[in-house]
């Protein structure tokens, strides 16, 4: 892995558990200020604003960022087409959205989510229309500190907003509102960062004419959207259907409580992918399969070794963690975190597959087996929730996780062949495995210290199993901590200059 690449996927991945560690206070916060439905309707607006800002971003932002990764499209070009075609289809969507709350509601037997799915709408310009569409250009031109930094900015800006909004007296509008107006700071900000980008690029020309690059971005508005609709709906429509089946609000709360602790998993994944898009799409426009080959080994042996051990902390310790961190009224979730948080590191793996995908220009490819899975997605989701309420819906989303990432991986094997570290895999369902039942006497843990030990525990187990079970070596971990060193020192040089 190149110097540049490291240094985007540690700038992403260290901004990105800033983000998430700020997140995660928001969540704490909004849930401990609200009752448990109305935390849960908190949730459920929030899992539909973020579809709809992922699917309008899908497209022309995404295309323009890669004109912009593998060709010298000047970031003027790109943001110009932005605010040509993004932000009016964002408007569009928004107040399309204000015109069908009542409706959406009703599917989800709830009338009281009227109001919060039409205080989203604002933010869904914002962010949709602007502030994701800046995120992206500065991705494809590399500007991955910038990048990174505006997202842990507006990050922190929630929480300091909703924070403020609760002062006044806590209320699902307010907090809804205060994610807004967080927004709204976040936009008055990138807007002149993107300006002074683009004023130091002006010496770039289009390449390519732009006949192809329309066809470029048609291209990607054909198929790229609900492919990254789904990709996310594969997950929020486990809540969704929960929400429609289940009448005990106290008991959609508390799965919302569990559902949401599992959700940093996705933004650390889109990290990765994220930091690497740009160094994949030139790889492949340049048919260097062999180079990208063996990034994508690197990225997912990283991926599943960490992946083992978050599922095993969660699946011994989660149910303690739902309690420490949202009160008492949220105990008792048993297993119920660990299996959402396994679903959803396998739709994570899923997203860096897929824009690996999108990188090599394959967006059909994707999209096929978006719409397969997003199909199982629902028929199980739907035939264990019915049947087995919350517990049903966590099996659903394991079971769609793991299938998912059986076949994504298949699919990108046949595109990039050698990609995937099928042995890594193995031993890394062993890690957990063991891990779980050796730190089963760690169940029940309560308090903060303990919760602390006991996760130091766990990793430290998982981490001995695979090296007992030969996934790595001592002699492996002094290569790799003295070329951690080496990349640390050429990023800190990179900084100075």
């Amino acid at each position: 892995m190149s110097g540049r690449t490291l240094f985007s996927v540690l700038a992403f991945a260290t901004a990105q558990f800033l983000a998430l560690a700020s997140g995660l206070l928001l969540q704490v916060v909004v849930a401990r200020n609200l009752m448990p439905a109305d935390y849960g309707r908190f949730v459920i607006a929030n899992t539909v604003l973020l579809t709809l800002t992922l699917g309008l971003v899908s497209a022309v932002p995404k295309a323009l960022a890669r004109l912009i990764s593998v060709s010298e499209c000047p970031m003027w070009y790109a943001w110009r087409k932005v605010l040509t075609y993004q932000l009016p289809v964002s408007g569009t969507v928004a107040v399309s959205l204000i015109f069908t709350s009542g409706l959406t509601s009703s599917l989800f037997s709830d009338h009281l989510l009227k109001l919060p799915l039409s205080l989203i709408a604002l933010e869904l310009v914002l962010r949709a229309g602007l502030l994701e569409p800046a995120w992206c250009l500065l991705n494809g031109a590399h500007f991955h500190r910038t990048q990174a930094s505006l997202m842990l900015l507006h990050s922190l800006l929630r929480v300091v907003c909703v924070s403020v909004f609760l002062l006044g007296g806590a209320s699902l509008s307010g907090c809804i509102l205060a994610c807004g107006a967080a927004s709204f700071l976040s936009v008055a900000i990138v807007i002149p960062v993107i300006t002074i980008t683009s004023q130091n690029n002006t010496a770039l020309a289009v390449t390519g004419g732009e006949a192809a690059n329309a066809t470029e971005l048609l291209k990607w508005i054909r198929w790229a959207p609900l492919a990254e609709i789904l990709n996310y709906f594969i997950v929020a429509s486990n809540l969704w259907l929960l929400k429609s089946v289940v009448r005990n609000s106290t008991e959609i709360g508390v799965y919302s409580a569990c559902f949401m602790l599992a959700q940093p998993v996705m933004p650390l994944g889109i990290a990765v992918s994220r930091g690497t898009f740009a160094t994949f799409a030139s790889m492949m426009a340049s048919d260097r399969v062999e180079d990208a080959s063996g990034l994508l080994r690197v990225v997912l042996r990283c991926t599943f070794i960490a992946s083992s051990i978050a599922v095993s902390a969660s699946l011994v310790l989660g149910s303690s963690l739902v309690s420490l961190l949202f009160g008492s009224d949220y105990a008792q979730v048993g297993y119920l975190q660990g299996m959402l948080i396994t679903g959803t590191l396998g739709i994570t793996i899923v997203w860096i597959l897929g824009d690996v995908l999108n990188a090599a220009g394959q967006l059909h490819a994707r999209l096929t087996v978006m719409i397969g899975l997003a199909g199982f997605a629902i028929a199980i989701g739907i035939a264990l929730i019915s049947t087995l309420g919350t517990f049903g819906g966590a099996s659903a989303l394991l079971l769609t996780g793991a299938l998912g990432a059986i076949v994504m991986c298949l699919v990108v094997a046949t595109k990039i062949p050698n990609c995937v570290p099928v042995w890594t895999v193995f031993r890394s369902i062993a890690s957990v495995g063991i891990s779980c039942f050796t730190c089963a006497g760690l169940l029940g843990t309560n308090h903060f210290v303990g919760i602390l030990f006991g996760t130091s525990v766990v990793v430290a187990v998982n981490l001995l199993c695979l090296l007992i079970l030969r996934e790595w070596s001592v002699r492996e971990l002094r290569f790799a901590a003295s070329a951690a060193w080496n990349q640390l020192q050429l990023m800190i040089q990179q900084l100075r200059t």
